[in-house]
């Protein structure tokens, strides 16, 4: 989570989960759109870099769509490369 010093507001959030014994996933980064290319991104996945690093893991993953171009070049910037290409199926479900 990444709040503000000022008002504790949440500015930003990370999910991640481990997908085997030392494999740590990235499932969301969030950012306010007003707080984005501030370096909240970064420290929130160096942070769970490393808690992911404390507990074991020797790899983190993370799905990004091509057209995302800010988040493909943050994660090129912090180490991050691409390993599998996929096309991605959207499920979806609608109440009327």
């Amino acid at each position: 989570m990444l709040a503000s010093p000022n008002n504790d507001r949440l500015l930003g959030l990370l999910l991640c989960s481990r997908v085997s014994a030392g494999v740590g996933h990235v499932t969301q980064v969030c950012v306010l759109p007003e707080f984005q290319r501030q370096g909240g991104g970064e420290r929130l996945l160096e942070l769970c870099a490393a808690s992911l690093l404390a507990t074991g893991c020797t790899a983190v993953t993370l799905t990004v769509t091509e057209r995302n171009a800010s988040a493909v070049s943050l994660y090129r910037q912090l180490g991050y490369h691409v390993q599998h290409k996929f096309d991605a199926m959207l499920w979806e479900k609608r109440w009327h």
